[in-house]
């Protein structure tokens, strides 16, 4: 156990440095939604709406990514559907919604020390979508990368499939 939590924080800092510059908050060891996160990264952008993309309204958007990174040693597929839960408190606790809301993106990576073959096939069901109606607006995604450190292996749910890639070269 020992080995894997030294593999996982210099994993967690090798993603840190990774990170784009566009990510300007970053937040370790923080509790989000009642559980222990081990980095939240995250960019937000805020511009005014544009009227055929050049022409000002005077009204404001805003947009946002997160990328959550946790420890889950000994992770079993049985545990896959308390993460999407999970994962639907930190819509709920994180998005600012409102009219001038276009969309957030979270990242759910799961870092644990071996995968067994049922976890792959139940991926394809985690990830989430949810489409906003007034007064809210605006779209959020969630998406799940589990990596195998060990092993250095990525295994991302459908809309994870972007994510991995740009995180292999960390691994």
């Amino acid at each position: 156990m020992e080995q894997f939590t030294q593999s996982f924080l210099a994993f967690r800092d090798r993603m840190e440095a990774a990170l784009p510059k566009e990510f300007r908050e970053r937040e370790r060891g923080v509790l989000i939604a009642g559980r222990g996160c081990a980095l939240a990264a995250g960019y937000s952008l805020s511009q005014e709406r544009k009227m055929f993309g050049i022409v000002g309204t005077g009204s404001h958007t805003h947009c946002h990514e997160l990328r959550l990174l946790y420890s889950v040693p000994g992770l079993q597929k049985e545990q896959l559907a308390d993460w999407r839960a999970y994962a639907q408190d930190v819509l709920r606790e994180r998005i600012q919604l409102d009219r001038a809301h276009e969309f957030s993106i979270f990242s759910m990576l799961l870092v644990t020390d071996g995968v067994d073959r049922a976890i792959k096939p139940a991926l394809r069901k985690l990830d989430i979508e949810e489409r906003y109606m007034p007064p809210a607006a605006g779209w959020a995604q969630v998406r799940f990368l589990v990596i195998d450190l060990p092993a250095k292996q990525m295994y991302p749910s459908p809309m994870g499939k972007p994510l991995a890639g740009l995180l292999k070269g960390i691994l």
